[in-house]
């Protein structure tokens, strides 16, 4: 379609039908795109009529065709050459369209951006509908408005704490780090065609991200909790991870617009497979008995996942559900998503206008495109956090710290907890304790030398003094002196002359043993610590 011709928004598909692109000079906006826009870039321009980030309508699955003319509009030019120069480089030169023309054009662009939906820019102040555009004047709404039809929308960032990446971030996003797998392009991992060539990529990744190897956050454990609290109508999430079932939320209270690890089925035959044969053959490899390839040899084709590729339909149930359930929300909360892929980025502005959003998210996403400023417009869903503000709250960091500052403000944050702990691994059994040390007998106590031979003819056995000792007390008994330099001299065993009727003694003077033995008393064990 050329913009010098009078544009007329073609009619959409039915909810269930597929739009066309066989059109020439048509391109179809791939609505069906689980994680990312159409080339990569993230830029929301690639397709004029879908500009700002939540500007598709979601009353079909697929967005409307729209030019293919990349040079059709763009705000950086005057349409003859930088900086207003021709295509020979002269100003004024032949070869673009003049003042009236860039009028007419951008006025044109316009129109078809009013047909599409969007809206004239309207800087009226409206009466606030929060006392504060952040958590508290959230918790404030619900109790004085007692909500009972809150609607979230969730994107990988409630999952990234469970250990998941998301796709975006910089170094950390699944898409930075699917190198390992030599993909021509991050995104040809989700691809159907390249699926077909090169399956064993993607079932590296799927092995990675089963759903069983991590464990639900705080963030899915709060939605379990609305819906016990019984305010919850419903969560669309673009994650694949099953996450929110395995925090206890019942399924129909949950709609994945990407598909999940749910189900499965093969490409080729349409027939289901049960998941638990596929999660088998997955982690069993490719050429193992009950691998994959054996497994789409028995079904007649590869298995897969029911998650949505590019190039496969979203679910009916998708777009069902957001046309019955948004405008009876009461409240919406967006969390831990760039906004950026649609029609899941159009429910933000299918809510009705007197409902409060709020956005839980690491930075602001999803406000009006700054060429729709030029224009005088803005999307119908877009967030504003600016001066014409009357709605919109925001809470701007990890997910899980957001949802916990919601819950205490609502007073549920020890239920919370209690969900979050009870999820939690067991933690692994304490080491057992080294076995006790033996305790060894301890030798005999020694009995001064002064009797050394009373005691070996009385008691049988050597006392223990050495030669040396028994030495020097031969020679202070031929003396007549006192052992005074090893012993009390008041003690009643240390005389300088054993007398002739004195009874012999039958265990040693307490003073008359080492200090180390006189303290440890008679016990005759001690434990074995430092070879003491």
């Amino acid at each position: 379609m050329e913009l010098d011709q009078p544009a007329q928004p073609p009619a959409p598909p039915a909810a269930s039908e597929p739009a066309s692109s066989a059109d020439e000079g048509t391109v179809e906006a791939p609505s069906m795109e689980p994680f990312l826009d159409p080339d990569g870039d993230d830029d929301v321009l690639d397709f004029l009529p879908n500009v700002g980030d939540n500007a598709i309508q979601i009353d079909s699955p697929a967005a409307a065709a729209a030019p293919a003319d990349p040079d059709a509009y763009d705000p950086q030019r005057d349409g003859s050459g930088e900086s207003g120069e021709g295509e020979e480089g002269e100003e004024g030169e032949e070869g673009g369209p003049d003042a009236d023309e860039q009028r007419e054009r951008l006025e044109m662009i316009r129109e078809m951006l009013l047909a599409r939906g969007y809206r004239p820019k309207d800087d009226t102040p409206r009466e606030p509908l929060l006392t504060s555009f952040d958590i508290d004047g959230i918790v404030d709404y619900i109790q004085r408005h007692s909500c009972q039809n809150v609607v979230v929308m969730a994107g990988a960032g409630i999952s990234v704490s469970a250990g998941i990446p998301d796709f975006r971030s910089p170094g950390t996003g699944l898409y930075d780090n699917l190198q390992k797998y030599d993909l021509p392009t991050p995104q040809s991992v989700f691809e159907l065609d390249y699926f077909r060539e090169r399956p064993d990529a993607f079932y590296l990744l799927a092995r990675e991200l089963w759903p069983d190897n991590y464990t639900p956050t705080p963030v899915h454990f709060f939605l379990r909790l609305l819906h016990a609290k019984g305010v919850l109508l419903r969560c669309f999430t673009q994650n694949i991870d099953s996450l929110e079932a395995a925090a206890g939320l019942p399924r129909d209270k949950i709609v994945a617009a990407h598909g999940n690890f749910d189900a499965a089925h093969c490409i080729e035959t349409g027939e289901a497979v049960p998941i638990d044969e596929l999660r088998t053959a997955i982690h069993a490899g490719k050429e193992a008995d009950g691998g994959w390839l054996q497994l789409a040899r028995q079904h007649g084709g590869l298995v897969k996942p029911d998650i949505v590729f590019f190039g496969e339909q979203l679910p009916e149930r998708f777009f069902r559900l957001a046309e019955e359930d948004l405008p009876r929300c009461d409240l919406l909360v967006v969390m831990g998503t760039s906004l950026k892929v649609q029609p899941f980025a159009s429910l933000v502005g299918r809510v009705p206008d007197a409902v409060p959003r709020l956005l839980i998210n690491r930075e602001r996403v999803g406000e009006t495109d700054p060429m729709l400023e030029m224009l005088a417009l803005r999307s119908p869903g877009a967030l504003d956090f600016g001066p014409t503000n009357y709605r919109d709250a925001e809470f701007l960091g990890d997910c899980d710290d957001g949802i916990r500052d919601l819950a205490r403000g609502l007073g549920w944050h020890d239920e919370l907890a209690a969900l979050v702990a009870a999820a939690r691994p067991a933690a692994p059994p304490a080491p057992p304790a080294p076995p006790a040390q033996p305790l060894v007998p301890r030798p005999p106590p020694q009995a001064p030398s002064a009797y050394a031979p009373s005691a070996q003819s009385s008691c049988g056995g050597d006392a223990g003094p050495s030669s040396s000792s028994s030495a020097a007390a031969s020679a202070a008994a031929a003396s007549g002196s006192t052992l005074a330099s090893t012993a009390d001299p008041d003690s009643p065993g240390l005389s300088p002359a054993p007398k002739r009727h004195q009874p012999e003694p039958t265990a040693p003077p307490a003073a008359a043993l080492p200090p180390a033995q006189a303290a440890a008393g008679d016990e005759g064990l001690v434990e074995r610590t430092t070879g003491g």
